[in-house]
């Protein structure tokens, strides 16, 4: 505080409020009641026929208030401060339901040795419903006392003119979404050698357009386990030794907005009319009737073994994926079209890749067994499809992590033939004789502000290898599980460091200790380049028990265990953040921004009894 006792706040010096202000002069609280609710029944109608019915409920009631006093600097999330709108309060109420129902037989006629035949037919409706509530504001207090529990004590045109309503509400914006489903599956399996599933979805979504809105999914595999042919009958090498074939068609309606396939109205500013200014609706959103589901097509063909009475068992999957119908907003024109983008299924992924899972007991005796499980994956990723004839896209440029002077800059693309994940950065050239950074232009010279065409391929976020191993060993009472994972051949964009790396701001915020060799003057220090594209390969142990079961022998403990556990207890990386374990999904994998928690480090000390 100031000697008067007013809080002081000095942007130029630390860049951030003072927090003693932001605890005293604002508040913001929020009460999330949840009530859950689960039914359900089982009917033998006759032999081998059984109707199972469920029903579950949930319910998310939410009422918070906010309050920012007279003399906040703060902006909130419309960019409005308390000191400026002389006192800020804000009400809030809304409620999430979620309900689904599900009805299905099964129906198994045939169950004999040779023969086991399986039947399942069901429906399930669902429906969410989100944003149910309001929202109230006002400000212009003489008082920040009550806070947000009294928001008729408000006088907005004791602050403005413009600002004519003591209170003013809106709603929050209220969306539905049902979706209802026809479903069967046909299991069959011949001597428990041959194997058999033939199943069929057929999907109903009230987001998608009034010409799309269901879907058809169908799905088959074989098996055949080779390990009871009677060519290995005579054998003692494998006791297991099954091949799998699978092809099938899923379908995706989740992640979108509800309405993403409605015209939508919003305010779209005034106009003046007979003397006054009239709030104005219009579209914000054209509608699309063809509008559909995603659909997945996947094929995976896969060989489970095992050897030596299973001390050596596992599987080799291959698995061929592709993802068609990509719902993108397109850009239109608006002579066609009220507004100027488009939601429309035009884009195609594609995922192929290897799984290896391998697990092992080395050794095995009366006092000492060690056992472990070995995985490793690969996994190539590729944009197969963006536009078509009618919507024309050649490229998306994304991961935008913003910071200083950098707003609006992209460092990722999706294009055609190249993976999710695609960093485009320009490439750094190091600095010149006044210690400025510089940046290769298309052309090979050099420049200190690149353009987008001077922008290169730089690596990508997915890795070419994911593995993971899990031992267990055990001798007498003693028993000790560790997990080990990681991931190989990524690259992480470290934006953060970037962000920070502002060397003119050392007088006005703590910056990192790479920060002590840059020149002063570089105000170019911070630009985004593969200079801050970092290996985001690590090997983590994830988790580590060890354990002591006591030789406990009376009447009333039957068994009494110690241990201790610690997950995440080391990483071993070159990646200079804080933590190399990115987001691998979605359109900006890899991306370092300021935007994650890392992982904690926990130990745990217990005791189980069993009585």
């Amino acid at each position: 505080r100031n000697p008067d006792g007013t809080y002081k706040e000095n942007l130029t010096r630390t860049q951030y409020y003072n927090p003693l202000a932001l605890v005293e002069q604002n508040t913001e609280d929020r009460k999330i009641n949840t009530l859950l609710g689960n039914a359900s029944a089982q009917l033998s109608i006759f032999k081998n026929l059984t109707n199972t019915l469920s029903l579950s409920m949930q319910n998310e009631a939410v009422d918070g208030g906010a309050y920012q006093s007279r003399f906040s600097p703060v902006p909130n999330s419309t960019n409005v401060t308390g000191l400026a709108a002389k006192g800020l309060a804000r009400r809030y109420s809304l409620e999430n339901t979620r309900k689904i129902l599900e009805n299905y037989l099964t129906y198994n006629p045939l169950n004999t040795e040779a023969h086991d035949l399986k039947v399942l037919v069901g429906y399930s409706w669902q429906e969410d419903k989100n944003g149910d509530g309001f929202q109230t504001d006002t400000r212009g207090f003489v008082a920040d006392e009550l806070g947000y529990n009294n928001l008729g004590l408000g006088n907005p045109g004791g602050v403005s003119p413009n600002y004519d309503a003591a209170i003013s509400g809106y709603s929050l914006g209220i969306s539905t979404l049902r979706l209802i489903s026809l479903y069967s599956r046909l299991n069959y399996s011949l001597n428990n050698r041959y194997f058999a599933q033939v199943s069929v979805r057929r999907d109903g979504s009230s987001a998608f357009g009034a010409n799309n809105r269901w879907g058809t999914f169908p799905a088959a595999s074989v098996a055949w386990n080779l390990a009871g042919e009677n060519l290995l009958a005579s054998q003692t090498l494998l006791n297991q030794l099954k091949l799998r074939v699978g092809y099938g068609l899923t379908g995706n309606s989740l992640g979108f907005d509800p309405l993403i396939a409605t015209q939508r109205y919003n305010s779209v500013g005034t106009f003046y009319y007979n003397g006054s200014f009239i709030k104005a609706i219009g579209p914000t959103q054209n509608p699309n009737p063809d509008l559909k589901w995603e659909s997945t097509g996947m094929l995976n063909v896969g060989l489970d073994f095992g050897l030596l009475d299973n001390r050596l068992s596992g599987s080799l999957e291959y698995y061929d994926k592709r993802t068609s119908d990509l719902i993108w907003d397109y850009p239109v024109s608006t002579t066609q079209y009220f507004v100027n983008r488009l939601y429309a299924n035009v884009g195609e992924i594609s995922n192929k890749g290897l799984e290896l899972t391998l697990n092992a007991t080395p050794v095995q005796t009366a006092a000492f067994e060690w056992s472990l499980t070995g995985t490793l994956a690969r996994n190539v990723n590729k944009v197969e499809q963006l536009a078509n004839a009618q919507f024309l896209l050649d490229q998306v440029y994304t991961a935008y992590p913003g910071g200083s002077g950098q707003s609006g800059i992209s460092t990722q693309i999706v294009k055609t033939g190249y993976p999710i994940g695609q960093f485009f950065l320009p490439e750094y050239a190091g600095r010149d004789e006044n210690g400025l950074s510089l940046f290769y232009k298309a052309d090979g010279s050099t420049t200190g502000s690149p353009v987008l065409t001077d922008y290169r391929y730089q690596g990508n976020a997915q890795p070419k290898l994911l593995y993971g191993l899990s031992n267990t060993l055990s001798w007498k009472g003693l028993d000790l599980n560790f997990f080990l994972r990681g991931v190989y051949g990524n690259k992480i964009l470290n934006a953060t460091l970037a962000n920070l790396n502002i060397p003119a701001q050392s007088t006005a915020a703590n910056l990192p200790a790479f920060s002590l060799n840059e020149p002063y003057a570089d105000n170019r220090a911070n630009y985004y380049s593969n200079r801050y594209l970092e290996n985001g390969s690590y090997l983590r142990l994830d988790n580590m028990t060890l354990g002591y079961t006591l030789p406990v022998k009376n009447d009333y403990v039957k068994r009494a265990r110690v241990y201790a556990t610690s997950q995440n207890l080391f990483t071993l990386t070159d990646y200079r953040g804080i933590d190399p374990e990115m987001n691998l999904g979605g359109l900006t994998p890899g991306l370092d921004s300021n935007n994650f928690y890392p992982k904690t480090r926990s130990f745990v000390l217990g005791v189980n009894l069993d009585f």
